[in-house]
């Protein structure tokens, strides 16, 4: 099955972004996009995590048996273990709450569908239906945002495909129970969050809502910009983005107080998106310095480089060892101020312990970051596939 039959255009896990803002799908087709995007570098490693924790359950093993094996070019370390962990003793619990395997249906990574469109289908993480209870566990690998369960429009569309698929019909009015399982993010009701309706509800909410927005999604150029402008692949191309952060870099801030309080809360209505689109810049400008390409607008102000972040200095192990064991040249009670001082404070103790510090401190060297060329630090030197790579390709 290839990438694009796999991921529908109006599939669950954008339904966010194409729901709120239809515009986008049409956008997305004009460029021939495939899918969605995570702004994270770490969107490779959920696939990973998802692909490893179906394995433990069809197998019925732990995360731990599995590490040191490789799932979508990522290896199975401790701490993917313990997150698909957590997701692993959810299932077990909710398997031993719906009685034993003659009792349950148990699904995992099951295909859903729907006659009523073409562009509705995917796959569910994992699904258990027992006396009239459907219990549906979506599994979120990611660190950065927590997602909540209640009237998430994912797990709703996961829902409706199970139903339809499970030939419950309206009038059933079977218990459903949507489950986020997202072990690395913090949220205030823990890593496990559950939100009950019905399969009543859950079928009003295709007729009058899902299937409205798919339709819309096909022919409604209509933007509108908010959180969901966070995976949407098609940002930096997005007319609306554009336009606010024109006029955001363009407006003079002084002229802010003279807003009246209705004009800001529609202004404010829109920094979302700004904000998104941003971020997708910054990541593009990181792309193509990473490749070596020149970046320019013509001045030394508006020409970029690669630079080594600005961090602060630290102490070497060794220097940390010998503060605690006393082995340093001024009185170790000096070193500390409710906690150990910084190594700028510890360097101004005395002139011996100014040549200490020398000695066992140093400036690590942290991501590197886009500065303009006027910039004093010194460009870190990217060279292209080309330069890499050339002499191979002509060899060929």
């Amino acid at each position: 099955m290839s990438e694009q039959e796999k991921h529908s255009r109006l599939g669950a896990s954008s339904a966010e972004r194409w729901m709120n803002c239809p515009g986008s799908n049409v956008i997305i087709e004009q460029l021939r996009l495939e899918k969605d995007t995570d702004e994270s570098s770490f969107a490779a490693e959920g696939t990973a995590a998802h692909e490893a924790a179906s394995y433990c359950l069809v197998n019925q093993c732990d995360a731990w048996e599995i590490m040191g094996q490789t799932f979508y070019d990522h290896v199975v370390d401790v701490n993917m273990a313990d997150a698909i962990q957590l997701y692993l003793e959810a299932i077990n619990a909710i398997r031993a709450e719906h009685g034993c395997e003659g009792e349950r249906i148990s699904m995992v990574e099951e295909r859903i569908a729907g006659d009523f469109d073409n562009l509705f289908y995917g796959t569910v993480d994992s699904a258990e239906y027992s006396f009239g209870l459907l219990d549906i566990t979506d599994y979120k690998h990611g660190v950065g945002i927590a997602v909540d369960a209640e009237d998430n429009a994912q797990l709703m569309y996961y829902a409706v495909g199970l139903l339809l698929k499970m030939k419950i019909n309206v009038g059933d009015n079977i218990l459903v129970r949507l489950r986020i399982v997202q072990p690395r993010a913090f949220h205030v009701d823990g890593p496990i969050r559950a939100w009950d309706t019905t399969s009543d509800a859950l079928y009003e909410w295709l007729h009058n809502e899902l299937v409205p927005a798919m339709e819309r999604a096909r022919h409604d150029h209509t933007l509108v910009p908010g959180e969901h402008c966070r995976f949407c692949p098609s940002k930096l191309a997005c007319p609306l983005l554009t336009g606010l952060f024109k006029v955001a870099i363009s407006t003079d801030a002084k002229t802010m107080c003279r807003l009246t309080n209705e004009q800001l809360a529609l202004d404010y209505q829109q920094i979302a998106g700004v904000k998104h689109f941003a971020k997708a810049l910054e990541a593009e400008m990181m792309s193509r310095l990473n490749k070596g390409e020149k970046v320019s607008g013509g001045a030394p102000e508006n020409t970029w480089k690669l630079v080594p972040g600005r961090s602060n200095r630290v102490l070497k192990p060794e220097g940390l060892e010998a503060i605690k064991e006393g082995e340093i040249p001024f009185d170790k009670a000096d070193a500390y101020e409710n906690s150990l001082k910084s190594v700028a404070q510890l360097e101004k103790i005395s002139p011996k312990a100014a040549k200490w510090v020398k000695e066992y401190a140093f400036t690590p060297q942290h991501n590197l970051t886009v500065a303009p060329s006027t910039d004093k630090r010194a460009a870190v030197k990217v060279s292209s596939p080309e330069e890499d790579f050339g002499e191979y390709v002509k060899s060929e």
